[in-house]
């Protein structure tokens, strides 16, 4: 099944910094459940959020993260 959808340039975000910025947004309005699905998270990113993070979970958000990737199932 296919769906058309519009993008506006105004929807893509280039950059770490306003991709940080929209995604604390993001979280900050949560407030039910935020799924992060990223294979270019580091664990370092996830600790630099900590505290946007434990905003959220203190209001009920529940977090699912599916990160990283491997090389091959030995690594």
């Amino acid at each position: 099944v296919y769906r058309r959808c519009r993008i506006d340039s105004a929807d893509i975000l280039v950059g770490g910094s306003i991709q940080r910025s929209e995604f604390e947004k993001i979280v900050e309005n949560a407030d039910r459940r935020v799924i992060i699905h990223s294979t270019f998270l580091k664990a370092d990113d996830v600790a630099k959020l900590m505290d946007c993070f434990a905003r959220a979970c203190k209001r009920g958000v529940e977090f699912t993260i599916f990160w990283g990737a491997e090389y091959d199932e030995d690594t």
